[in-house]
């Protein structure tokens, strides 16, 4: 009789499904190395002027060499400026992911890129890319397009999509 009731019993727990669950990504369960609210950061190379970033919030995660910022406006002088609600820094590689509407300003050059779904800029590289939607002005015009690629060190800029520019402002 027990080994029937115990067979029973094993039938019908091995017959209960468990539900799947959502995948959750590493970086949803790994806790930031630190975090910090309403900050400001100086991130410099030897040789040039430093950037200074300001933050409503920044995680940052070592391992990955990463750094999550929400809020994020910086300032290098003689250099770049910028902001956007959100980012995301590669700390290694120096790649700054700026999400959803972002801005970058060179002022010496009178440049001005608006991205509305996003702006990387490479800062090794000093190279600023953007996928989506992308204003820029300059002194030589206006120009509305997609897929924006732009060298600061070369100051050589194309679109794969001009959709409406004008020369000679």
């Amino acid at each position: 009789m027990n080994r029937i009731l115990i067979l029973l019993l094993l039938l019908i727990l091995s017959s209960c499904s468990i539900p799947e669950r959502e995948s959750i990504s590493h970086r949803d369960l790994a806790l930031a190395d630190m975090t910090l609210e309403d900050t400001e950061l100086v991130l410099g190379r030897e040789g040039e002027n430093p950037i200074r970033i300001k933050a409503d919030s920044l995680a940052l995660y070592q391992r990955e060499n990463l750094a999550l910022i929400k809020g994020i406006s910086f300032f290098q002088e003689d250099g770049l400026e910028g902001s956007a609600e959100e980012a995301e820094l590669d700390t290694k590689n120096e790649i700054l992911t700026l999400k959803e509407e972002a801005v970058i300003i060179k002022p010496s050059e009178k440049l001005e890129i608006r991205g509305s779904e996003g702006i990387v800029f490479d800062s090794k590289n000093q190279v600023v890319t953007t996928q989506g939607q992308v204003m820029v002005k300059s002194e030589d015009g206006e120009f509305l397009g997609e897929g924006f690629y732009g060298d600061l060190k070369t100051e050589s800029y194309s679109f794969e999509k001009i959709t409406r520019g004008v020369f000679g402002l």
